[in-house]
């Protein structure tokens, strides 16, 4: 079983034959970089890993985060005030 990043990184090159609609991920240092190269290409994000990590089936951990260029913010709305006059049909305030 291979455990580190490093290790199936190695096995994928060797087993995946690249082509236009396949191929590995780059591993790169420099990840300011690959998140602004992404981002001009208008690709959602990077994945950051750390290259000694292990893979944990089914588990999310710190070793490996998404990092998006587009934020989103989920909330509940505890209150929120109606409009009143020309605004009835909409909500005031939250």
């Amino acid at each position: 079983l291979l455990s580190k990043l490093i290790e199936r990184k190695k096995l994928l090159d060797k087993i995946v034959i690249v082509s236009d609609l396949i191929r590995t991920s780059t591993y790169t240092k420099d990840g300011k970089w690959l998140y602004d190269i992404t981002k001009k290409q208008d690709i959602e994000g990077i994945i950051a890993k750390r290259i000694d990590s292990t893979y944990k089936q089914g588990k999310r951990t710190l070793d490996w985060i998404k990092i998006k260029h587009f934020k989103t913010l989920d909330c509940i709305v505890f209150f929120y005030t109606k409009g009143k006059g020309k605004r009835k049909s909409q909500i005031n305030a939250l």
